[in-house]
C-alpha cells in the first residue's frame, strides 16, 4: 500500500472530511455496499460534529476514528484504494487532534 497522505492541520483536516463525505455520496450514487457507507457516513458526521463545536475528541471520540481506518482497510481498498488513503489520513489525523495547529 502506499504511504498515506498526512493531514498535518486542522483546517486540512476539514478539507479532507468534506472530500471524503463527497466520495462516499458518489459510492452511494455506484450502488455500493450501503452498509459500508453508512458506517462510514455515521464516522465522519460523529468526527466532525464535536470538531465543530470546538470538542477536544475524548478516548471514545478517538477510538470511533480509529474504527474508520479499520473499515476503509478492510472495506475499500479493493473498491476505491484513493477513498481509503484518505480515510485513513483522516483517523490518523483524528487521533492526533490535539497536537494540530489552527491553519
Amino acid at each position: 500500500m502506499e504511504q498515506t497522505l498526512e493531514i498535518t492541520s486542522r483546517e486540512q483536516w476539514e478539507t479532507c472530511v468534506e472530500a471524503a463525505k463527497r466520495k462516499n455520496e458518489e459510492l452511494k450514487a455506484r450502488d455500493f455496499h450501503w452498509t459500508v457507507l453508512s458506517a462510514i457516513e455515521g464516522r465522519l458526521q460523529q468526527l466532525s460534529a464535536g470538531v465543530s463545536r470546538g470538542d477536544m475528541p475524548t478516548i471514545h471520540d478517538r477510538e470511533r476514528g480509529l474504527g474508520l481506518g479499520v473499515i476503509a482497510v478492510r472495506s475499500i481498498f479493493a473498491a476505491d484504494k484513493d477513498f481509503c488513503q484518505l480515510l485513513l489520513a483522516l483517523a490518523n489525523a483524528f487521533d492526533g487532534w490535539t497536537q494540530k495547529p489552527r491553519a
